[in-house]
């Protein structure tokens, strides 16, 4: 990535700043559940159907208890 004709140095570097966290956050994972439950790898989570329905199967138990 090349600084634009007319930026700043310091615009540069926080353009990059965030250009790098997409580009991390995109290579991460896919984001289907709240940020604190981390990213979706099919790898570890299977087939996200099945994940989302337990998940929603869960929810359904503890209100219907």
């Amino acid at each position: 990535m090349k600084r634009m004709e007319n930026e700043s140095f310091e615009d540069y570097k926080e353009r990059r700043k965030q250009d790098n966290v997409k580009t991390k956050r995109r290579l991460e994972g896919i984001r289907v559940w709240p940020g604190d439950w981390g990213t979706y790898k099919q790898s570890l989570h299977g087939a996200i159907e099945t994940r989302l329905k337990q998940l929603m199967d869960r929810a359904k138990n503890k209100k219907n208890a």
